[in-house]
């Protein structure tokens, strides 16, 4: 069985990623708002999101930084301009929608915060 079926987002006791091996606390934070969401939206599978369903969903101000962030999760890089961390691709996917995807690489990052 795949992470993407054996993992929920009902799975994730906390929304607190510090320490996960992203080593960004930008896009430990996003991860965080993107578990948040996913449970809004359905809690028993992964469900594609775009921007507007990300910043609609979040309980904070949302600025556009966030959206470099998303996108350095689905194509790598550094995920704000002034760091020396760079993002591996392939956290997220992005369809010709527009529509974020939770991927396995995803899940296997954060599966140590899950049930």
């Amino acid at each position: 069985m795949n992470l993407i079926t054996k993992i929920t987002p009902a799975s994730f006791r906390k929304r607190d990623f510090v320490g996960s091996a992203l080593r960004s606390s930008e896009a430990e934070t996003i991860s965080e708002n993107i578990i948040f969401i996913q449970q809004k939206l359905n809690e028993d599978a992964w469900t594609p999101f775009t921007w507007e369903d990300y910043k609609s969903l979040c309980r904070h101000l949302v600025t556009e930084s966030e959206l470099g962030v998303l996108e350095a999760l689905v194509n790598g890089g550094k995920p704000v301009p002034r760091t020396t961390v760079v993002l591996k691709s392939g956290y997220l996917t992005k369809n010709d929608s527009g529509q974020y995807q939770i991927t396995e690489q995803f899940l296997q990052t954060l599966e140590k915060f899950t049930n």
